[in-house]
C-alpha cells in the first residue's frame, strides 16, 4: 500500500507556530493506494477538535493523529 497523507497548517494566529499543537493543524487527508493494481482503495478527512477541549496539548495531537490511523487502518482490511 501507498499512503499519501497531506496536513495543512494555518498558524497565522498560533501563539507558538513552530510547535506540535492541535490549534496549528487546519486539516489533514489521506488518500490509500493499492500499488498492485494502482487502485484508490479509500480517502479521508479530518479537521481536528477545539484544541481548549485538552488540557495536555500532546495528548490532543496523540488522539488526533490515532483517528486518523484507525481510519486508515479501516480502509486497508476491508
Amino acid at each position: 500500500y501507498f499512503i499519501e497523507l497531506v496536513c495543512e497548517y494555518d498558524v497565522s494566529n498560533s501563539t507558538n507556530p513552530e510547535a506540535a499543537l492541535l490549534e496549528n493543524i487546519k486539516q489533514v487527508t489521506w488518500k490509500v493506494i493499492d500499488l498492485k493494481t494502482d487502485k484508490v482503495l479509500g480517502s479521508g478527512k479530518k479537521v481536528p477538535p477545539a484544541a481548549r477541549k485538552y488540557k495536555n496539548a500532546d495528548k490532543g495531537v496523540n488522539d488526533f493523529s490515532f483517528g486518523i490511523a484507525v481510519d486508515i487502518y479501516n480502509i486497508i482490511r476491508r
